[in-house]
């Protein structure tokens, strides 16, 4: 049996269900970033952007340098702000390669503290 109650709640929680998985106009379900020049990752909605830098990132990841587990949250800012300029100077660049560029360029200043630290 079907109450008022339960009619209403129904009513009102469809929207809160169906959220998530609406898209935005526009937005792709899915894509290939194999070959994705910069001036198609610009086109991505704004919060698709980081999530396609990190996956990136995280399919580039060499282990050794940069420990995989751990998240630095300021590192991670300023990857997806110099990939974003990067690829704002160079709009048909590959994407993938200027995300590669940004992470071995942040590796290597990592390295290059590392030795230069007191202690080694």
């Amino acid at each position: 049996m079907v109450t008022r109650f339960s009619r209403l709640f129904l009513v009102a929680a469809l929207p809160l269900v169906a959220a998530p998985v609406a898209r935005a106009a526009g937005e792709p379900a899915s894509f290939s970033a194999r070959h994705m020049t910069c001036e198609q990752f610009g086109s991505l909605p704004a919060d698709v952007q980081p999530l396609v830098i990190a996956w990136i990132a995280g399919k580039n990841h060499q282990p050794g340098t940069l420990d995989a587990w751990v998240i630095r949250v300021e590192d991670s800012r300023r990857v997806v702000a110099e990939v974003t300029a990067a690829c704002k100077e160079t709009p048909a660049a590959s994407f993938r390669y200027k995300v590669k560029a940004v992470i071995d360029g942040l590796r290597a200043e990592q390295e290059k503290k590392a030795k230069a630290a007191p202690g080694r």
